[in-house]
């Protein structure tokens, strides 16, 4: 970023990562140059700058909703967020669309009278233990019936844990992910996914032309949809024993 701005370029699309504050404070500098300034993907707390994001709190709750639905109670959550500790309910969450995608599952739990169940959501599950971690989780004493991977990474690896381990899906796992991978189109049932508006996301980044060409207005966020793509990953739960 400091040879970005001794270059004096006309402006910044900025895609921040979720890690600690001292990698904000680069964006910060960026955002105080004077330089438009345009954050994708996610918004990084206290920095007043055009931002372009996609609605993942709606996305989330609607991806726990067809969980619901089908009558799922419950629903575990497994991101790779680097995360200090076990997460509870109310905790800071450093990374803003992984904090919005549990607060739209706590949504969709609170909306038909569910307690969010210490332990269903999993954080910081780590990127070198992948496959470990979710076989893991699928084999725990409380499994869960149903479980919403954060990302597609985290899909692929409960995938095959769940076929490791003789689990069908959906028959004994429902299983959604976030991120339309192909992966999720060519597997063995198709998995449900929630589509990230990634092209529309880079069109309307574009606004940062409009700040080059000396628009002069507050900063603005724009929250794009995420669109529902239902294949064959979900069905009821399986009957208790």
């Amino acid at each position: 970023m400091r040879v970005l701005l001794g270059q004096q370029v006309d402006g910044h699309l900025i895609a921040p990562t979720p890690l600690a504050a001292h990698r904000n404070r680069a964006v910060e500098t960026i955002a105080g140059s004077g330089r438009p300034v345009v954050l994708i993907d996610r918004l990084v707390p206290g920095v007043a700058a055009d931002a372009v994001i996609s609605d993942d709190r709606e996305a989330s709750r609607r991806l726990t909703s067809v969980l619901l639905d089908d009558g799922h109670r419950a629903i575990g959550f497994l991101s790779s967020l680097p995360f200090d500790g076990r997460y509870r309910a109310g905790d800071f969450i450093p990374s803003t669309p992984v904090a919005d995608r549990v607060s739209g599952y706590l949504d969709a739990l609170a909306a038909v009278g569910l307690p969010s169940v210490d332990g269903m959501v999993r954080l910081k599950v780590d990127r070198t233990s992948i496959q470990a971690d979710a076989r893991t989780f699928l084999t725990r004493s409380d499994r869960p019936t149903a479980v919403i991977a954060s990302d597609s990474r985290i899909g692929l690896a409960l995938f095959r844990a769940a076929r490791d381990l003789s689990m069908d899906i959906p028959g004994q796992l429902s299983l959604v992910v976030f991120d339309n991978a192909d992966w999720t189109d060519v597997a063995a049932p198709g998995i449900t996914v929630m589509s990230q508006p990634m092209r529309d996301i880079g069109a309307q980044a574009a606004l940062l032309i409009d700040r080059i060409e000396g628009a002069v207005a507050d900063p603005r966020v724009v929250v794009l949809p995420q669109r529902l793509v239902e294949r064959a990953s979900v069905s009821r739960p399986p009957a208790a024993p």
